[in-house]
């Protein structure tokens, strides 16, 4: 027998509230050229296992590679950080050649 699932019309309006903003959020938030996407490393979860003769190598292996993403995702949120600071210096120079002609870069 099939049920039917009701569905309240607050539920649906809450939901179209989220796609909204999230399209929104999306259509106002600017892609960041050359982005690469800075992956959170998490560790691995061997580590805090009862370790086996076996599974030495494994987790050896997993650690090493875990090293590896923290310092991968560290240059990564460098770059980024540094990118974003030369933008909001650059968006400065405009703000201020806006209001003081003499301040131009140009």
């Amino acid at each position: 027998m099939r049920e039917r699932v009701r569905i309240s019309r607050g539920w649906l309006y809450g939901v179209a509230l989220i796609f909204v903003g999230l399209d929104s959020f999306i259509a106002t938030a600017e892609p960041s050229p050359g982005f690469t996407f800075c992956v959170t490393p998490y560790p691995p979860d061997c580590v805090k296992a009862p370790l086996t003769a076996q599974a030495h190598d494994q987790c050896e292996a997993q650690v090493q590679a875990y090293i590896a993403s923290v310092f991968h995702f560290r240059e990564c949120i460098e770059a980024e950080s540094e990118r974003e600071v030369r933008r909001a210096n650059e968006l400065l120079d405009q703000w201020r050649c806006k209001v003081s002609k003499k301040e131009c870069r140009h």
